[in-house]
Parts: structure tokens; C-alpha cells; sequence
């Protein structure tokens, strides 16, 4: 090659170079040729999470990716600014579907998909079942089974199926009215009426649990209501007292029976939140003090309200924050804040998710969602937000959280999860049909009642 020939290769090669470097930088930096608009822009991605993993991902009908073994994401890249119909399937699975948004220079997320199981089996557990309150901890149910011409509350074993008789009516007529969970699964207590009379007593489900072989009565405390198991140790009973014409809430050692103590006067409507009790008062305060030690009330809130004496109240209390029902409107109560902020009304039921960060509401066939605390996953949400999700034709029940991103519930004879990411339509899958259910969940397992029948469900997801 001759010395002009390596001068002309040079200065071709320096020129190449100086036009494609620009544009390998430009397109290393999302910029594309957008030949619909006919101009150079940038791009933006998708990043799904789907459970289960190894999903197939779809955008605009075009199959892009499947999600990963070990994590169950992926991020898709170069995609022009504007609206994708994505579709996310799995064999023997429903689909996912939603339009989303796709922004210059940003990654559109969703990280909390949950594709749920075509078909879900169903085994019976147990017979002639009336009703069932779960466990906390999902381990155990007590049930309530009719006999020929009484009735028996047995205590189910879910993981061996086994069960072992705790109560059986000890009067002619007796009925339970109620039954609630201590915290931590070690107990419970029983509202049972006969001849007139509320009945109220405290069972152990360990061998040495003090009252185990015997119930704990708390008939000594005379008329109570509003009993629930402190917070603070499952030995001591909260509940209010009528004194002349108000109420006192009181706590008391049903172990010990010491002397019960009065921890606030006035009292129309009270709740726990971690160790701190907080009630609204005669006048429309809200007020606090920790259940341990000798502490002393303190304000919550000064009165933002005139409470109405035929009225019903109920406190609902998460940190900071204190949701007041008044008869069936929902208010909204912050620490310190003048006022209060009316939320929904009619509201049919209140669920608090697991993690205390949102509150899921029903009103009659309207789903919602309050949240508590900042989300700043997509979608973004503001403390104090509330959303609605989507309305049916039927009236909504059975509410609960799958986990914290699904809510389960029954419409008629159906059982539904629906996800809580609204962008766009909201994704809801049918997971069995049976008669006027009862349902509860434990990691992706439903537990029916229905017509006399208990039964539980194959993992709904893997």
C-alpha cells in the first residue's frame, strides 16, 4: 500500500469514525429513529415482577421476554413514548393484562404481579361446620359444628387435619355469640349467651396454659363490653364499664384478679395501637396513654367533632393516624392536625392490610383503598390517599388482603382476588364458586365454608 493510499484509508476512517461515534453515543443513551414522527428521540423500558416465575411477556401483541428463574423480573428496553398493551401468561394460568404508559428516559415498573392458577382444587376438611374463626398465626381455626340437636367448637389442626373438642354448650339454649384470637394464637375468648345472660371466658389451647383445663371466667368483672386481649400481655382483659351516666375503659389481670384499673374516664369508642391506647371522649377528643407503667393521658387530637349521643363509634388505630366510624361514614383523624377529613360514606367494612400501611374499604359494591403512608412504588401514592378500584353489581364481602398488593372477597357465590394497581383496568380472577362462602387465606391457600362444608384449596399461585 502506498503511502497516499494509507493517507486516503486514515482520513476515511478518522471521518467514519467522527459520524458514527456520535451516533453510537446517542443510541447507547436511548436515543432511536422514530420513523413514524420522523425525528430522533429516546426511549424508555419496561421492568415486570410476575409470581410465578418464568412468565412470557407481550407488548403491543409482539412476545418480548420471559421473566427470569431465580427472581421473576425482567427489564425490556427501547420502547418509543407512548400506551402498550402488555400481556403477561404462563401456561395453566390466567392472563395479565393492562395498558401502561411508557415515559422518555424512565423505566415504567410492575414489580408486585400475581398470576393466578386455571383450575384450583378443593378438599373437604370437615363436616356439619356452621362457622369458623381463623388463627392469626393460620395454623389453627376453631369450628363450630352442629351435632344432632347441639352444638360443638372444635379446635382444627389445618396442616395435620386434625381436630380436638374445646366447648360444648354447658346450658339448655346456649348459643356462642363471639369469638376472638389473642395475638399470638395461645388463646381465645368466648361470648356465649344462655337464659338471658352474656357469657364471657378465656380458653387455653397449650397443655400448661392456665386456662386450658378450666376456662378463665371473667364473670367477677360484672357487665363489661368491648373486651378484647391487651397488647401488652395476653393475661390482662381490656374492655369498658359503664359508671354512672359515661363509660370507663379498664384493664384487669383475669389471671391474677387483681384489682382492675381505670385507665381513662369518658370513654365513647377505644383502640390499641402497638403498646398505646387511644379513645375518644365525651366531647370529641382523642386522647393516648401507654398501657404499661404509669403513664398519663395525653392529647391525640383536640376536639375536631360534637359526637352525637345516638350515634355509634368505633376506633380504628394505626401509629400516627386514627380512622373514627361515625354510624356508617369514615373519618380520618391525624396527630395534632385541627380537623377532621371525611372519607366514605356508607362504609360496609374496614380491613387493615398486614404490613399497617393501607386500609382496604367496601361500600356495598364499591371497592377502596386508603393509604396510610407514602407508596413510592408505581403507582405513587400520597399518604392519606384514597382510591377506588372498581365497582360491581353485587355486593361485596368476605374482604380481606390476599397480601399486600391483592385483596380477596366474594360477589354472590364467586371468590375473587383483585389487584390494587388501578392504572389502567383493574386485573380480577375468579378463584372458585361456591354457596354464600365464608373465606380465609394463609400463603396463596383458601379456606371455604359453605353449605356445612370446610375446605381448603391447592396453592392458588405455584
Amino acid at each position: 500500500m502506498t503511502k497516499r493510499q494509507r493517507t486516503l484509508l486514515f482520513y476515511a476512517l478518522t471521518a467514519l469514525f467522527l459520524l458514527l461515534a456520535p451516533a453510537f453515543a446517542l443510541y447507547s443513551q436511548g436515543y432511536r429513529v422514530n420513523v413514524t414522527e420522523r425525528r430522533i428521540t429516546q426511549t424508555g423500558a419496561f421492568f415486570f415482577k410476575v409470581d410465578p416465575r418464568q412468565a412470557d411477556i407481550a407488548v403491543a401483541g409482539e412476545l418480548k421476554k420471559r421473566t427470569d428463574f431465580f427472581f421473576g423480573s425482567t427489564l425490556i428496553k427501547n420502547f418509543f413514548a407512548k400506551n402498550y398493551e402488555v400481556e403477561i401468561t404462563k401456561e395453566g394460568y390466567r392472563p395479565w393484562r393492562k395498558t401502561l404508559p411508557i415515559v422518555e428516559q424512565n423505566v415504567t415498573e410492575a414489580k408486585f404481579i400475581t398470576l393466578f392458577k386455571n383450575d384450583i382444587g378443593f378438599t373437604q376438611l370437615a363436616q356439619n361446620v356452621e362457622r369458623v374463626w381463623m388463627a392469626p398465626s393460620r395454623q389453627a381455626a376453631l369450628v363450630l359444628q352442629e351435632t344432632d340437636a347441639s352444638w360443638k367448637l372444635l379446635l382444627f389442626n389445618l396442616a395435620t387435619g386434625t381436630s380436638t373438642l374445646q366447648l360444648e354448650p354447658q346450658r339448655p339454649g346456649e348459643t356462642i355469640v363471639s369469638i376472638q384470637w389473642s395475638s399470638n394464637s395461645g388463646r381465645f375468648l368466648v361470648l356465649r349467651r344462655a337464659e338471658g345472660l352474656t357469657l364471657a371466658d378465656v380458653h387455653g389451647i397449650g397443655v400448661n396454659d392456665p386456662c386450658s383445663e378450666t376456662a378463665c371466667s371473667l364473670s367477677y368483672l360484672g357487665a363489661i363490653s368491648d373486651i378484647r386481649f391487651s397488647p401488652v400481655s395476653t393475661d390482662i382483659m381490656l374492655f369498658l364499664k359503664a359508671k354512672e351516666t359515661s363509660q370507663i375503659a379498664v384493664q384487669a389481670s383475669y389471671i391474677t384478679k387483681e384489682p382492675f384499673e381505670i385507665l381513662a374516664s369518658n370513654v365513647i369508642a377505644y383502640d390499641t395501637t402497638g403498646s398505646t391506647l387511644v379513645w375518644l371522649g365525651g366531647k370529641g377528643t382523642l386522647w393516648q396513654r401507654e398501657l404499661s407503667g404509669n403513664s398519663q393521658a395525653s392529647l391525640f387530637q383536640e376536639s375536631a367533632f360534637q359526637p352525637k349521643s345516638r350515634s355509634s363509634y368505633a376506633l380504628i388505630a394505626i401509629d400516627n393516624i386514627v380512622l373514627v366510624k361515625e354510624d356508617a361514614t369514615l373519618f380520618y383523624h391525624e396527630k395534632g392536625a385541627p380537623e377532621r377529613t371525611e372519607l366514605l360514606s356508607p362504609v360496609t367494612t374496614i380491613v387493615l392490610d398486614p404490613r399497617r400501611e393501607k386500609v382496604a374499604l367496601a361500600n356495598d359494591s364499591e371497592l377502596w383503598v386508603l393509604f396510610l403512608k407514602e407508596d413510592r412504588e408505581q403507582p405513587k401514592r400520597r399518604a392519606s390517599e384514597l382510591i377506588l378500584l372498581t365497582r360491581f353489581s353485587e355486593t361485596i364481602q368476605n374482604l380481606s388482603w390476599l397480601n399486600p398488593h391483592y385483596l380477596l372477597f366474594s360477589l354472590g357465590g364467586t371468590i375473587q382476588a383483585a389487584e390494587i394497581d388501578n392504572r389502567d383496568k383493574i386485573n380480577t380472577a375468579v378463584l372458585g364458586t361456591f354457596t354464600f362462602p365464608t373465606v380465609f387465606s394463609k400463603n396463596n391457600i383458601l379456606y371455604v365454608q359453605s353449605q356445612g362444608t370446610l375446605s381448603a384449596s391447592n396453592d392458588i399461585v405455584r
